[in-house]
């Protein structure tokens, strides 16, 4: 809020063109905040009133795009989709046994991860309860869960609740790349079921180490994503969650294929982002300003 009016002021005063990028749920923000559906609809009308001012908008893709004129906004919107800073690595055993050893994984363990905020918009707690049910269906599997957040003792509840913890490892927050790029390399589904996320970087992260996810049918996440080919999709529950990570878990080449494809559909490093969309839609934002 108060950067992009930072930024409006800023650009009027240098008379260069304003690109705003519209990639949150605001409305979902404002009702976590204030619990009221009024207050929460003014906020985010106050938000669309902002992206009227800019001389170009742009979302992460086609669904966030939805969201924003569903919100009210009239104009025109590009989608310039999100990248990745990981590069698909060129000795990616090297990766695999550095996080084997340190998380203390066998080459055959079939291993879930989530990376991501530890909060309940996340959906975090429909994946626990996935797991007590994988778990009393006798799957062996361990769960890796990395990232804080205000709820993380919560879920971490969950799981002594379900009797769980030996089976499941919180990491706190990751700042070495190198050993996040193991952790995706080395799991063997993505779980990230969060229903709040529009265009997350994490699913392209582990794209880029050939690791599929498992989403939400229909949420914003979800886009790009083709069941069975390049990932999967479950509902919104933790029953069918659980089903479905029980259907590809028993196919260890289907994750393996799924995850190759998601490598070269879902993943692009942000350099391609930019060579590809950013430079030459600044170039058209450049001229029509100057035309003004």
């Amino acid at each position: 809020f108060s950067a992009g009016n930072i930024a409006l002021q800023y650009a009027r005063h240098k008379k260069v063109p304003l690109v705003a990028t519209f990639h949150s749920k605001f409305y979902d923000d404002f009702k976590e905040l204030t619990r009221s559906d009024v207050i929460s609809w003014i906020m985010t009308h106050l938000v669309v009133d902002f992206f009227n001012y800019a001389d170009a908008v742009w979302a992460v893709n086609e669904s966030t795009k939805e969201t924003l004129l569903s919100y009210g906004y009239k104009g025109e919107v590009d989608v310039v989709p999100n990248g990745a800073d990981f590069i698909v690595p060129d000795d990616p055993d090297t990766l695999l046994a550095a996080c084997e050893a340190k998380y203390d994984l066998h080459p055959d363990d079939l291993v879930f991860l989530f990376v991501g905020q530890m909060i309940r918009q996340k959906n975090i707690a429909m994946i626990i309860d996935a797991l007590k049910i994988l778990k009393n269906k006798n799957l062996d599997f361990k769960m890796i869960f990395v990232g804080e957040g205000k709820s993380k003792e919560e879920f971490e509840n969950m799981i002594g609740d379900y009797h769980l913890s030996n089976r499941v490892c919180f990491t706190g927050m990751i700042l070495d790349r190198n050993e996040l790029k193991g952790l995706y390399a080395r799991a063997n589904l993505f779980i990230f079921p969060s229903v709040y996320d529009n265009a997350p970087v994490v699913t392209r992260e582990a794209a880029a180490l050939g690791t599929p996810s498992v989403i939400v049918a229909g949420s914003n996440a979800a886009e790009g994503i083709i069941d069975g080919e390049n990932g999967f999709l479950c509902k919104n529950a933790s029953e069918d969650l659980a089903s479905v990570i029980l259907r590809v878990a028993q196919n260890r080449n289907l994750l393996l294929e799924a995850g190759a494809l998601a490598q070269k559909t879902i993943f692009r490093s942000w350099e391609q982002v930019v060579d590809t969309f950013v430079v030459p839609k600044y170039i058209e934002i450049i001229k029509r300003y100057r035309q003004k």
